[in-house]
């Protein structure tokens, strides 16, 4: 089973400043094989946070990074003194999730070569 897990910080209002958004996003998906491997997983995020003292974010947390192509360059840390508080939101999806093939394109788990709308 997959599931799409995101993270929301809802950021301090008093340490917020000036354009900054109210919330920002972490987006992951897992394959798991049961509820306990993916509240297994959360929990381990939620660690790492903690453990590195930060989120790192999208700049743009509107749009959710396209999880084949990530944008290093596109991201922001922002530390957990800004964050009062971590909730998250969890979708399971349904079908066949792509992978990235050998020669970096999408294809699914038999090999198939997944095409852009």
């Amino acid at each position: 089973m997959f599931y799409y897990v995101r993270f929301t910080g809802h950021v301090d209002e008093t340490r917020r400043p000036v354009g900054f958004p109210k919330e920002v996003y972490a987006d992951f998906t897992w394959q798991v094989e049961n509820e306990a491997e993916l509240r297994y997983n959360i929990n381990e995020m939620s660690k790492v946070f903690v453990g590195q003292h930060c989120m790192i974010v999208p700049k743009d947390t509107a749009q959710i990074e396209e999880p084949l192509k990530p944008k290093f360059d596109s991201r922001i840390l922002v530390p957990l003194t800004m964050i009062t508080h971590i909730s998250t939101t969890t979708k399971k999806i349904v079908g066949e999730m792509p992978t990235v093939g050998a020669d970096g394109t999408s294809q699914l788990i038999d090999g198939t070569k997944v095409r852009p709308n």
